[in-house]
């Protein structure tokens, strides 16, 4: 297409906006309402599968250590851990050490372990950190085949029912963005047939006077692409305050739940609102078009 006709296709688009202005912020408007709860849903799928990832990566697997295991002894166990695939870290924790973190556990009740310094019935142990949750489990086998481990706890159970919820929660996040898509594709695109229904007349002068199909199709097209992202830009608008605000209020009350940046989250979300406002813009206004071009 010529660049003329480019610009002829921009002017009639903004002509089209400015002559329905009241049908046009309606269409906005509602699009701008299926991509908030879209993006509502969509961030919601996004921190719980951060969530889902960050109870994960807490599994950590002790290995306990018979006392004849000295320290030098140790820490070669230690290096060799380390070249496992899948293991992030591993830290030795002598006799002493766990017996000073358990005194810090007890605060200012340290007077119940009253005696304990001179018989620390501890053991030092090996904490290892696995970074794929996958492996925690083949990991865990391998230590409890090394010499002077005398028992290994990751507790298996736990870690199978952590792995259930986990899932669980990623299929539920998928499954409500999943609906919503669906759901929000549905309005926006009998949003822009309502709009295309108004000017009906007008298409139908454009075909008695000669103009081709795709010629009258660009600019309802971009008209389409104009409402998209005037209602994206208000659903991302709506988005960020509303999940800022929300992420302050939670680090204020419950600073252990780990919700993402919006810095970070928001923008990817914008994103993918905007090619969904775009892409819904345009195809409501071409299978919206083609029944007033065929008939």
């Amino acid at each position: 297409m010529k660049f003329r006709t480019w610009g002829y296709v921009f002017r009639e688009a903004g002509r089209g906006v400015r002559r329905n202005r009241q049908l046009s912020l309606v269409s906005a408007t509602t699009v701008a309402v299926c991509l908030v709860m879209l993006g509502v849903f969509n961030l919601l799928a996004l921190n719980l599968d951060h969530l889902a990832l960050t109870l994960e990566r807490q599994v950590e697997i002790v290995a306990y250590l018979a006392n004849s295991v000295t320290a030098e002894a140790a820490q070669a166990m230690a290096e060799q851990l380390a070249a496992v695939p899948g293991v992030d870290a591993v830290t030795y924790v002598s006799r002493d050490e766990a017996l000073r973190r358990l005194m810090e556990q007890f605060g200012d009740k340290t007077e119940l372990l009253e005696g304990i310094d001179q018989h620390n019935p501890l053991e030092a142990s090996l904490e290892i950190s696995v970074g794929d949750a996958a492996r925690v489990e083949p990991v865990a086998r391998l230590v409890a085949e090394l010499q002077g481990v005398t028992e290994v706890d990751y507790g298996a159970n736990t870690v199978a029912k952590l792995f259930t919820f986990t899932r669980a929660l990623r299929l539920v996040g998928l499954a409500l963005v999943g609906l919503l898509t669906i759901g929000a594709t549905f309005l926006i695109s009998n949003t822009i047939r309502i709009t295309i229904f108004a000017r009906r007349r007008e298409i139908s002068i454009m075909k008695l006077v000669g103009a081709t199909d795709w010629f009258i199709r660009w600019p309802f097209m971009m008209e389409g692409i104009i409402i998209g992202l005037s209602g994206t830009a208000l659903a991302v608008g709506a988005l960020w305050f509303g999940y800022s605000y929300l992420v302050n209020r939670t680090a204020e009350a419950m600073p252990f739940v780990p919700l993402l940046n919006p810095w970070v989250v928001v923008p990817l979300t914008a994103g993918i609102l905007a090619a969904f406002g775009i892409g819904m813009g345009l195809v409501g206004s071409f299978t919206s078009l083609r029944r007033y071009l065929n008939s």
